[in-house]
């Protein structure tokens, strides 16, 4: 978890039984950063006010992942902006802290330009970016691959596959390349 606050993310998978660590300039600034088959950098990009370090962290936090990268903001409409005062690209709130709001083709962009690679959009302010183009192909497969029965919804709706008639078994047998 590429800067991670005050841990709570990975302590959570910790607790599922799952291998996580973090790293974090300002709670865990000695924690080694470490590589992963998936790095974590969630609402991390929208507290950062200077664009180019926005850069370098996407750039570090990619060069370790093994397999993918998580990228996580805050998109407009999730957040209240009234009453803050603007600075920069973003604004700051009444604690005094940075938060920038990304619509989905910033970010998209940002992510791309700055990695050279494909941000695929897994929710609204979510991107996946995948060092591993088999992993990347797996999970593009699984996410439109669509295994469905539909026997339940037929029975919901009182509707029962029809039955072979003696017509269709003759018709089949008459026309076996059927």
């Amino acid at each position: 978890d590429y800067g991670c606050g005050q841990g709570d993310d990975h302590a959570a998978l910790r607790a599922a039984g799952l291998t996580a660590d973090g790293w974090d300039p300002h709670y865990f600034p000695k924690a080694k950063k470490k590589s992963a088959d998936i790095v974590n950098l969630g609402f991390v990009l929208n507290v950062i006010e200077d664009a180019s370090e926005r850069i370098k962290t996407l750039k570090s936090a990619y060069k370790l992942a093994k397999q993918c990268l998580s990228v996580g903001v805050m998109v407009w409409g999730k957040g209240k902006t009234e009453g803050l005062k603007r600075h920069n690209d973003g604004h700051l709130t009444k604690r005094g802290t940075f938060q920038k709001y990304f619509n989905q083709g910033e970010i998209k962009n940002l992510i791309e330009t700055a990695l050279d690679q494909e941000a695929i959009s897994v929710g609204p302010g979510i991107f996946f970016v995948f060092r591993d183009k088999l992993a990347e192909q797996n999970f593009l497969t699984n996410r439109y691959r669509r295994f469905r029965d539909i026997s339940s919804l037929l029975t919901l709706l009182n509707i029962r596959p029809k039955q072979k008639t003696n017509k269709d078994l003759l018709l089949l047998e008459s026309h076996p390349e059927l």
